[in-house]
């Protein structure tokens, strides 16, 4: 019976996630289509950068401390801070595709490593 109500917790999330990237995707799409698009994403990404951080050590310490939290508060900031650590992820990776698709989806012949 657990597996079959995580099986269904998994599907949710990965539902969650596919809007969370979709949401993503728009609002970088916005960004681009402005003027002044190399600014406005350096200064996003100066700001996400430092969050994304924050976020990552919330995850490592509600981690490892969470026999010490209770329940509730360990839900509150490690469930929740996954779910805003996958939002910022998601906004990074979008902010930065294109150096992504310069770097890993490059055409031609292999590159040197």
């Amino acid at each position: 019976m657990s597996h079959i109500l995580l099986i269904s917790h998994t599907l949710s999330n990965t539902k969650y996630y596919v809007f969370i990237i979709n949401i993503c995707y728009n609002f970088v799409k916005e960004i681009n289509a402005t003027k002044e698009i190399a600014m406005k994403r350096t200064t996003m990404l100066k700001i996400l950068n430092p969050i994304l951080g924050l976020l990552l050590v919330n995850q490592i310490v509600t981690g490892l401390l969470n026999d010490s939290l209770s329940h509730e508060t360990f839900e509150t900031l490690h469930e929740t801070g996954g779910i805003v650590l996958a939002m910022a992820v998601a906004l990074h990776v979008a902010l930065n595709w294109n150096w992504i698709k310069a770097n890993f989806f490059k055409r031609g012949p292999a590159a040197k490593i």
